[in-house]
């Protein structure tokens, strides 16, 4: 090559890239996280835009249906024998990440299946022993919910899109069916849902089937509510909207009688101008007696908040995100666990089926498991064998045995609780999904221990766990509690939080505002 083409070349190069710079200094540059919402001149709030110019740079626009393609060319590409590198996994195995659903096999509880927040869908043979990731291969492994056909439970619904609301959430791509345990999925369509906050399948009609769609994290958008399938996912249609900035984020069947429904409906949209809503007036519990045909809102009537009356004493609306669940062996009793946009509201249980409600009172100092972001949770569940058994997710498990009469705190866990699971042939043992990973209890909650780690390549929690490729490139990273540090390839824990007596506690880290 003569020097005048190597000149040339150079110059041509140079060029190309003065051009993408002048090209970059003209679009705004992502911020550091403690970058906060200002007014400007005009006296408007703006958002911090952080997260969002984090994930579009350079480009600022995002395809919703970018990682599903993406994902699928990969599957394309690895049948033909033409992926990257193959990942060896190198730890750490002492860490978990957030578990959002917990279900077993109503008919061989030896088979658990749990799903990560971004991580997929583990499935255990041996009663949580052991774990083999089951969903890895299709196109999204964000997860919302998953749902066992009572009926025929080699059939299982996952319905992808973390729903719990928090800036790090990643959008789902609709639902997913397998009828051979987890073996093989089939997409069964509610891509433009975004999230999925529960599935459940009716116990006498295998074919019906109902989701729970919060919709879009960040703006107002049709694709939310109750949508409800007659011919097990083959088609939907939307059988309760309330607007399109209400989804649905709860949902809970009466076994004995499924045409008997409760949808917790959640007002929650990130708006442009800075305005962060977590609930709102059209937040509220609905009813549904005909199998979802019609539905009727549940409020001060009955017992129950009044959403449409706002908190006047510190400027909150009255009602945020609503967790609903019915007693298995009593399905007249209805717990539903209320917070007001920020932190804990109140607890109501109906005696009748929801025809009305009372309060359950907790004492101040029995609200200290409660956090100031209790939107993040907002789950409560009875025990199936005893009703007056509660459990409270939320910072940490608040639980009463005898109906709410007295309430106590457990410790042992790590914190953020998500998802509660019941052995089904003995109802002391329990499952609880929190952000790091699975515990386990032996005796209705009173002492918890970790269940075994849930580790891959894909990890459980928020991000992709540490491995290394044929060509040295490494991956790492963890839930936002924990710090590990890896030499070489031995891994220590040297910081651990942990909701616990002091002595045996780590010292929890203050959460930025969400």
């Amino acid at each position: 090559m003569t020097r005048r083409v190597v000149f040339t070349v150079f110059g041509g190069l140079l060029t190309i890239a003065a051009v993408f710079l002048i090209s970059l200094r003209e679009r705004p540059n992502p911020r550091s996280a403690s970058d906060s919402a200002t007014a400007d001149e005009d006296g408007l709030r703006r958002p911090s835009e952080w997260h969002w110019l984090q994930r579009t740079w350079p480009y600022y626009q995002a395809d919703a249906d970018v990682m599903r393609r993406a994902l699928d060319e990969r599957s394309r590409l690895k049948r033909l024998g033409k992926t990257s590198s193959e990942w060896t996994f190198l730890g750490p195995t002492n860490i978990g990440g957030r578990i959002v659903d917990i279900e077993f096999n109503p008919k061989n509880p030896e088979i658990v299946y749990a799903a990560a927040a971004t991580g997929g869908v583990f499935r255990s043979n041996d009663g949580a022993s052991t774990w083999q990731p089951v969903f890895d291969e299709q196109a999204v492994l964000t997860v919302g919910d998953i749902a066992i056909d009572p009926r025929h439970p080699d059939t299982l619904y996952v319905g992808t899109g973390e729903a719990n609301g928090g800036h790090n959430n990643f959008a789902g791509g609709g639902v997913y069916r397998s009828t051979n345990g987890g073996t093989s999925w089939q997409y069964v369509g509610l891509e433009e849902v975004v999230s999925i906050g529960r599935i459940v399948v009716d116990p006498l009609n295998s074919d019906r089937v109902f989701v729970a769609a919060v919709g879009s994290y960040f703006a107002p958008h049709p694709e939310r509510g109750v949508f409800r399938s007659t011919n097990g996912g083959g088609s939907w249609e939307n059988v309760l909207f309330v607007s399109d900035s209400t989804g649905a984020v709860d949902l809970a069947i009466n076994e004995r009688s499924p045409d008997t429904l409760f949808a917790a409906a959640w007002e929650r949209a990130r708006r442009p101008n800075g305005n962060i809503t977590l609930g709102g007036s059209t937040s509220g519990i609905y009813r549904s007696i005909d199998g979802g045909d019609t539905w009727s809102l549940l409020g001060p009537e009955v017992g129950l908040p009044d959403a449409s009356n706002p908190d006047e004493a510190n400027g909150l609306v009255r009602v945020g995100r609503i967790g609903v669940s019915v007693n298995r062996s009593n399905p007249s009793v209805v717990h539903a666990l209320y917070t007001d946009g920020l932190t804990f509201l109140g607890l109501y249980v109906s005696r009748d089926g929801g025809d009305s409600w009372t309060d359950v009172p907790l004492a101040q100092n029995d609200r200290s498991g409660f956090a100031d972001f209790s939107w993040y949770f907002g789950q409560v569940r009875s025990a199936p064998s005893d009703p007056d058994r509660i459990y409270l997710l939320d910072l940490a498990i608040t639980s009463s045995e005898d109906g709410g009469e007295s309430w106590s705190i457990q410790t042992g866990t790590h914190v953020d609780h998500h998802a509660f699971a019941f052995h089904p042939h003995d109802d002391t043992i329990i499952l609880d999904g929190n952000d790091g990973g699975l515990a386990r209890s032996d005796d209705g909650g009173k002492t918890w221990s970790d269940a075994v780690s849930i580790s891959d390549p894909v990890e459980s929690g928020d991000h992709p766990s540490l491995g290394v490729s044929a060509d040295g490139l490494r991956a790492t990273g963890m839930d936002a509690d924990d710090v590990a540090a890896v030499m070489g390839c031995n891994w220590l824990r040297f910081f651990e939080t942990s909701f616990g007596p002091a002595e045996t506690a780590g010292t929890r880290l203050p959460r930025a505002a969400e």
